[in-house]
């Protein structure tokens, strides 16, 4: 297929099967199965070789170019599949304001699931002048406060890695990189995932950086349910922030000003090296740069366990 340039299906929204218990695959797509769909996608054995963003598909509304090896924006239930390979972004102008790069899907759609589906593909971005949002399964998870997002037993393998390339006059882009969701709009539960991909955010200039094994950062007053999580992957950010920076071994930084977020049995060993020149705002730790949920309202923490080495030196170049 990869001699071939691969049009993605638009719009599919019944049931695809790819039968993988059959020995069915899907090898060596050049862009996205699916562009925008709603289907419900289950046994599914899919291996990508995307390395153009002419793949991508651009929302002018929202202003995000998103693109995934599954799919670019997915809202149907995800099950029993894997995705192997790369996909790569790169796009030297600043044209996008918000980039979403994930292994699975760029953007998962309000009231998507995952379950029991596995990341091995190489996710990598150059980043110029734009928000940038990359995931081993999704970049982005809902739109704005819609129906909650699920991850149950999904793991990632694949590499994901961001260039940022200094672009004059930038001063308010930012960088969410995670081995399973880069950020999200909505509730987001996590139950039984693992990452061990290595991670890495290189040397550059931007505003925000969120970079951690699970998780980068949430937007707004959402819910997070954390369970049972862990981290074998080393995490490498060596950045210039101008303001703020949220880097751990399962999240990046999530706060909260509602109740009932849990996060329970979350394991890190991966080494955590942190360079670069100091932000104003620096929040770095084994498990999480930050979690900020709000006392007496049913939130729960339990069971945290770091053995990773941290090493940081803000001072270096």
């Amino acid at each position: 297929m990869s001699e071939v340039e691969w049009t993605p299906i638009d719009g599919f929204s019944k049931i695809f099967d790819g039968n993988r218990d059959a020995g069915h695959k899907i090898i060596g797509l050049n862009a996205p199965l699916f562009g925008t769909t709603t289907a419900t996608i289950k046994n599914l054995d899919l291996n990508v070789n995307i390395a153009t963003s002419s793949s991508a598909y651009y929302n002018a509304t929202t202003k995000v170019m998103a693109l995934g090896g599954l799919a670019c924006y997915s809202g149907g239930p995800i099950s029993d599949s894997t995705v192997s390979g790369s996909v790569y972004w790169s796009h030297k102008t600043s044209t996008y304001t918000y980039i979403f790069v994930g292994g699975f899907v760029g953007q998962a759609l309000d009231g998507t699931s995952f379950s029991n589906v596995d990341n091995k593909a190489n996710i990598s971005a150059e980043k110029h002048n734009n928000t940038t949002f990359l995931g081993g399964i999704a970049a982005m998870a809902g739109v704005s406060s819609g129906a909650d997002v699920s991850f149950y037993d999904c793991t990632n393998s694949g590499t994901i890695k961001v260039n940022e390339k200094t672009v004059t006059g930038e001063t308010n882009r930012n960088s969410y990189v995670a081995g399973i969701l880069g950020a999200s709009n909505v509730n987001v539960s996590f139950e039984d995932c693992s990452n061990s991909g290595a991670i890495t955010h290189e040397k550059a200039y931007t505003k925000n950086a969120y970079v951690a094994g699970i998780y980068g950062r949430n937007f707004s007053s959402v819910n997070v349910q954390f369970k049972n999580l862990t981290n074998t992957g080393a995490i490498t950010s060596n950045t210039t922030c101008r303001e703020g920076m949220g880097i751990g071994g399962i999240l990046g930084e999530h706060t909260s000003k509602e109740g009932n977020n849990i996060a329970s049995d979350l394991t890190n060993t991966g080494a955590i090296t942190v360079g670069g020149t100091p932000a104003s705002t620096v929040y770095i730790g084994g498990i999480a740069g930050r979690y900020d949920g709000v006392s007496g309202k049913n939130n729960t923490v339990t069971t945290w366990t770091n053995s990773g080495a941290v090493v940081i030196d803000l001072s270096a170049p």
